[in-house]
């Protein structure tokens, strides 16, 4: 059968074209916590030894991913960290799919316009946004372009023992596709063939990987471990039902009916396909994302295009595009400004990074305190290690009370602000006597039972800690804070006790909301290094009951000499 007619390129131009400009401003994001931890895996490794881990029988302990990781490295020998040319990678890649998904329902023998119109669903799906937007779902793409091209061999019969390598390959992406010879199996029992023993390496490959996988995810406590519960099983039923069309069990109860109601061979296996496909999801829920959906749509894909035929078929297709690619749009709308705005800080923390490490070239140890929503810890850590090379790079408690030896940047994430503040310490890490809290306060000073910056001040909890350089001099302790009036409306009297070694230093009770300083004379005491206490009674708590209890917001502590 032609899978090609005159108006094939003029859909696939226009696809494309769509396409491009709906998601056009993913141009305008950046990398994210996930990306900095994947280029790290993909560029430290020799090329050599990455391209012999695509040919063993045996997953990477660490759940390494060869095949997708090959793709990182080839991108970034050529474009680095500039975004644009993983967004044309990504685009190309997807577009690449989408053609694949065409021949093979063209291939199972779907009409020209059945296909088409599976195909748009494949091309266009608002669950599916982040993998158009964000390098780090390429693992994803390049699963579905080897479970996809494995289908296309299987399908044709003098090509299906090349399916049985593109699979073996499928793993080397991603874990999607353990289950794909039970679809296949399907596949044969549905179309009446029944050549079962083409399935056997299929299934051979299948079990090599799925029991070493089930092998290495044993006993694991992180997001990645396999959870065979039924509750765990029911909620990420629900939670990919919900993506499918963004209403709660909408998208499952229209999938049973399909199940009921479809007759045709091909549309069952496409529903089949889908259920083998997702069904490793549900069983990591830890790890839940709607991007995870595109490996399975294309099975999704292959009933819609197939199921399609007869006389009501160009109206009922015209009809649900009319209505599905608007409200695709308007998800994607939404979707836009919340991704765009985290890219953005992404970008700034990245790139003023960045010129740091050019400027300081030295500095091999960095300590972090917040980081933007969209890198998370690892990525800051995995960020710092790709700029720089070996390099420490820790959270800022991790040093509280015994700063470095050698000198070190402190990298602090003002939230309100939206931008990264990297403040210097000179080598020896000497702590400072006095410190005001903003945007440059030596947060490795602070200890326990402390909040994120806000403006210039941050809150504590009931009970925080820090440590100060006592000087010689000093003969005063001062403490500032701003307390708000919806503070002081629910307490209206708000004590600070100051503990310098244990003993108290000086107390108060606050009475009225704004800034306030207060100063309490000192005893004699030797020079050094001194651990501060502040202690708040009652404590506060702004959600309610069972809500997070909070202290006092601090603008400032410190030693001050005499006048």
């Amino acid at each position: 059968m032609q899978p090609w007619r005159p108006w094939t390129l003029l859909f696939f131009a226009m696809l494309a074209l769509l396409f491009l400009v709906a998601n056009r401003a993913a141009y305008q994001g950046y990398f994210f916590g996930d990306d900095y931890d994947n280029l790290l895996h993909a560029t430290r490794m020799p090329a050599p030894e990455l391209a012999g881990h695509l040919m063993k029988p045996s997953p990477h302990q660490h759940n390494f991913r060869p095949l997708g990781a090959l793709f990182y490295r080839a991108i970034h020998s050529a474009a680095e960290l500039r975004f644009g040319p993983y967004v044309s990678a990504i685009f190309l890649l997807h577009m690449v799919n989408t053609v694949m998904v065409f021949l093979l329902l063209r291939t199972l023998k779907a009409e020209h316009f059945a296909a088409g119109a599976g195909t748009l669903l494949f091309a266009f799906h608002p669950a599916v946004l982040d993998v158009y937007w964000k390098p780090m779902y390429l693992y994803d793409l390049v699963c579905g372009a080897t479970v996809i091209l494995t289908l296309l061999l299987y399908a044709r019969d003098r090509l299906w023992w090349l399916g049985v390598l593109t699979f073996f390959l499928a793993f080397k992406a991603k874990e999607h596709a353990v289950l794909l010879p039970l679809a296949l199996a399907g596949y044969e029992y549905w179309s009446g063939r029944g050549r079962w023993r083409r399935l056997i390496p299929f299934f051979a490959v299948s079990a090599l990987f799925g029991v070493q996988l089930l092998w290495l995810h044993r006993g694991r406590d992180d997001p990645y471990a396999i959870v065979l519960t039924p509750a765990a099983f029911w909620r990420g039923i629900g939670f990919y039902s919900e993506q499918l069309l963004m209403a709660p069990w909408l998208g499952l109860l229209i999938l049973l009916a399909a199940a009921v109601f479809l007759r045709d061979p091909r549309a069952r296996f496409g529903l089949l396909l889908f259920a083998c496909l997702l069904f490793p999801l549900l069983l990591v829920p830890g790890r839940q994302s709607g991007a995870y959906l595109y490996v399975p749509l294309t099975g999704l894909a292959i009933a819609a295009g197939t199921s399609l035929r007869g006389r009501f078929a160009v109206p009922v297709v015209v009809v649900f595009f009319v209505v599905w690619l608007p409200w695709s749009y308007g998800h994607l709308r939404l979707y836009r400004r919340a991704t765009l705005t985290l890219a953005a800080e992404n970008r700034h923390y990245s790139q003023t990074l960045q010129r740091y490490i050019r400027e300081n070239p030295d500095i091999a140890v960095f300590l972090y305190d917040g980081f933007p929503a969209g890198l998370d810890a690892f990525g800051v850590k995995a960020m710092v290690t790709h700029l720089r090379g070996e390099s420490t790079a820790e959270p800022m408690q991790k040093y509280i009370g015994r700063l470095p030896k050698e000198a070190f940047a402190a990298l602090i994430w003002d939230q309100a602000g939206r931008r990264l503040n990297l403040v210097p310490h000179p080598e020896g890490g000497r702590e400072f006597p006095h410190i005001e809290i903003g945007p440059l306060t030596p947060v490795s000073q602070l200890g326990e039972g402390w909040f994120g910056l806000e403006n210039n001040y941050r809150w504590t909890e009931p009970r925080a800690t820090a440590v100060l350089y006592r000087p010689a001099r000093a003969r005063y302790f001062d403490l500032t804070v701003n307390i708000s009036p919806e503070h002081i409306r629910r307490v209206p009297e708000i004590a600070v006790t100051v503990l310098l070694e244990g003993e108290p230093a000086g107390h108060y009770v606050f009475r009225q909301n704004g800034w306030k300083t207060v100063r309490w004379p000192l005893a004699a005491g030797a020079e050094g290094v001194a651990r501060v206490e502040f202690r708040t009674s009652p404590a506060f708590r702004p959600d309610g009951p069972g809500g997070v209890l909070f202290g006092v917001p601090i603008g400032g502590f410190g030693f001050q000499p005499a006048n």
